[in-house]
C-alpha cells in the first residue's frame, strides 16, 4: 500500500513541477537574489586584501556603482556628471564602511573611490 501512496505523490509531484517552474517564478526567484545583501567583514591588517578586494568589488557592482572605480572611463573628476559625483561618493561610502577604524584613519583624507583604493594598494603593499 505504502509503494502505491508512494507513487501518486510522486505523480502528483511530477505534474506540478512544470507548474511551479514558471516565467513568474523565474521572476521572484532573481529579484529575490538581487535584492540579498552580502556580509562583507571589514577589511583589517589581519585580513586577506586581495579576497577582501574580489568580494568589495561584487558589492560595488550588485549596488551598480562599480565604474566609479575606473574614473568613470577615466575623466577628470571636474567634468563629471551629478549622477557620476553620486555614484563615486556611494561607492567611497560602501567602501569605507567596510574598512576597520585602522585602516579608515590611514586614508580618511580620500575624497574619490579611485584615490582611495590607490591608498589601500599602497597600504598593502
Amino acid at each position: 500500500m505504502e509503494v502505491h501512496t508512494g507513487c501518486r505523490l510522486f505523480l502528483g509531484l511530477h505534474s506540478f513541477i512544470p507548474r511551479l517552474f514558471t516565467a513568474d517564478y523565474f521572476s521572484w526567484l532573481f529579484l529575490l537574489m538581487a535584492s540579498m545583501k552580502y556580509d562583507l567583514p571589514p577589511h583589517d591588517r589581519n585580513t586577506r586584501f586581495a579576497l577582501w578586494q574580489v568580494k568589495m568589488r561584487a558589492m560595488l557592482i550588485q549596488a551598480e556603482v562599480d565604474d566609479a572605480l575606473d574614473k568613470f572611463g577615466n575623466k577628470d573628476s571636474k567634468s563629471w556628471t551629478d549622477e557620476e559625483k553620486r555614484k563615486d561618493r556611494k561607492a567611497l561610502y560602501q567602501i569605507q564602511l567596510h574598512l576597520s577604524n585602522n585602516i579608515l584613519q590611514d586614508c580618511l583624507q580620500e575624497k574619490t573611490v579611485a584615490t582611495l583604493c590607490l591608498e589601500l594598494v599602497n597600504l598593502h603593499v
